[in-house]
């Protein structure tokens, strides 16, 4: 039954756009232990006893919240799917990095820096240098940069579009 669930689910996530690669293979392990065990229907006790299983506490608690929308999903069909608590492990077991906010003195000592590298005689520099310069003036995070294409650039200037629906046109 839970197998039939997780086809179901893996399918609806694709079809609205996610790749779902690793939430579908965390999702097989977990739907595997639990028919293991007879289940046939998601128990908070051994969503908890298979994310305990995990070799970190980060890698515990993205078990833990995979499984979790999934019983959501599957609890609004199914009352018989129990949900397990987002804090079940505890809170605050992500610790985010504080950004860094460059001054202006710090970007231009990166422009430069980037602008003498080797090869010299190459695209190279230039390239770092644009690409570093683009993103301290537009705020764009790297993979939006990356995946510009020359049809973003018009007479107009920097078309920046997602999914061909321009969102921001930025003049140079």
């Amino acid at each position: 039954m839970l197998s039939q669930d997780l086809s179901r689910y893996v399918e609806l996530q694709r079809t609205v756009g996610f790749k779902f690669r690793v939430q579908h293979t965390l999702l097989r392990s977990f739907v595997t232990f639990a028919e293991k065990h007879g289940d046939r229907h998601i128990e908070v006790t051994r969503v908890l006893e298979w994310a305990m299983l995990a070799p970190s506490p980060q890698q515990r608690r993205n078990r833990l919240v995979t499984v979790r929308r999934f019983a959501l999903v599957l609890a609004a069909e199914d009352l018989r799917h129990q949900i397990p608590s987002a804090e079940a492990l505890g809170r605050n077991l992500l610790k985010r990095r504080i950004p860094h906010i460059y001054t202006r003195d710090e970007i231009t000592a990166l422009l430069q820096a980037a602008a003498q590298l080797k090869p010299s005689d190459t695209i190279r520099p230039l390239m770092y240098e644009t690409l570093f310069g683009l993103l301290a003036a537009t705020g764009m995070r790297i993979s939006e940069a990356l995946a510009l294409r020359f049809e973003d650039v018009t007479a107009d200037g920097l078309s920046i579009s997602i999914q061909n629906s321009p969102l921001i046109g930025i003049q140079f």
